[in-house]
């Protein structure tokens, strides 16, 4: 308190502004940890987070959620035939046809590589089956322009609800089988 006296106001607040400054970088730090530079969608991090949450809340009040996994069908040859950047335009592509199909509640991310992730909270897997398929369909259905090209790229996926003593491990490798 009595330093305070001595510290001239323009000083403190330049101190405030530095502190402000340095909290909004931590901010953006933290969101950037969580997120797929290439496509914008949230990463495996935060998708880990996110299935811890969804199990306790099912946990604690019985709230169901159901698990998408969504693998783009040979990648590799897409990457191999058109070049790396066709498929980081693929990738881009079929964050954006998720996004477009996903309700607000929908945590949607990158789970890696070439798979995507698609949790539906507050959800049972017989309520989001068709809601699934369809974004399967519109991936395989909706031309993505690569150089002047019309190309098309199919995903499969798994669907799971969430079930008693679920982790997220184990979560994540029913809706891969």
């Amino acid at each position: 308190r009595g330093l305070a006296r001595h510290v001239p106001a323009k000083w403190l607040g330049q101190a405030e502004l530095r502190l402000s400054a340095q909290q909004r970088q931590l901010a953006e730090v933290a969101v950037a940890a969580k997120a797929d530079p290439l496509t914008g969608l949230m990463n495996r991090r935060a998708l880990d987070e996110e299935l811890r949450q969804t199990i306790i809340e099912f946990q604690q009040k019985g709230r169901p959620a159901t698990l998408l996994l969504l693998d783009v069908d040979h990648f590799k040859r897409f990457n191999d035939t058109y070049g790396h950047p066709a498929g980081d335009q693929a990738l881009k592509f079929l964050a954006d046809v998720l996004l477009a199909h996903a309700r607000e509640s929908d945590i949607v991310t990158r789970y890696g590589g070439e798979e995507f992730a698609d949790i539906f909270r507050g959800a049972k897997a017989g309520s989001v089956r068709q809601r699934a398929e369809n974004m399967r369909l519109a991936i395989s259905q909706s031309p993505m322009l690569v150089e002047g090209h019309a190309l098309r790229i199919t995903a499969s996926s798994g669907l799971t609800e969430i079930q008693t003593d679920d982790d997220a491990e184990q979560l994540l490798k029913r809706a891969d089988e």
